[in-house]
């Protein structure tokens, strides 16, 4: 991958919710209590990228998943790699898109990002990889 990128990230959020886990994940099956949450939709928000190549992730735990913490995110990605082009494979979720990313992008020349298909079968998967690691400037802009 040297050359048109030394990072290949995946990353992805996933909200946790406190009820949920406590409910199903503590309790054996069909044993399930109702724990009372009065209300409130408390929980973990996490920002997490993986290394297509060495496995390794940087994660950050959020308030709110929003585009000023995806944009906080970003930069501790970029402060985690600081050597090397960075291409960031992401899903369509509305703060990767957001208008208020933009000026932030538009500086950072080292990133580089990129909204993945949908993905279910394998082969699509590796004909998705074969196209970034091929495709530098129609895929990546770099």
């Amino acid at each position: 991958m040297q050359g048109i990128m030394d990072h290949l990230l995946y990353k992805n959020e996933s909200m946790i919710r406190s009820y949920l886990a406590l409910q199903y994940n503590l309790f054996l099956k069909g044993q399930q209590r109702n724990i009372p949450t009065y209300g409130r939709h408390e929980g973990a928000k996490l920002l997490a990228v993986v290394n297509y190549e060495t496995g390794r992730t940087t994660h950050q735990e959020v308030e709110e998943c929003d585009t000023t913490a995806f944009q906080r995110f970003l930069e501790r990605v970029l402060e985690e790699y600081p050597i090397g082009k960075i291409v960031m494979v992401l899903n369509y979720a509305r703060i990767h898109h957001a208008k208020q990313l933009q000026p932030f992008l538009q500086k950072q020349e080292r990133l580089k990002l990129v909204f993945q298909q949908i993905l279910s079968n394998p082969k699509k998967c590796h004909r998705f990889i074969k196209q970034i690691n091929s495709s530098s400037t129609r895929v990546i802009g770099f």
